[in-house]
């Protein structure tokens, strides 16, 4: 996540072109990362950099659905 956050600093939106998937799924993807271990995250600092970093990328954690677009 953070070397995503990096490039994107450097080259901008198109550090998504380097996936399979784009933006949308990676957002879905890493936030779904974060919300399955929330419950741990006071143990883990590991789990609340994640969510700190994920939440710069995206802005936060709740993704965006088909019907929301």
């Amino acid at each position: 996540m953070s070397t995503i956050k990096a490039d994107l600093e450097l080259i901008g939106e198109k550090v998504w072109e380097r996936f399979n998937h784009g933006k949308p799924q990676q957002h879905w993807y890493y936030a779904s990362i974060v919300k399955e271990l929330s419950t741990r995250k006071e143990e883990f600092m590991l789990i609340r950099e994640l969510e700190k970093e994920v939440k710069k990328v995206f802005g936060s954690l709740e993704v965006l659905t088909d019907k929301d677009l």
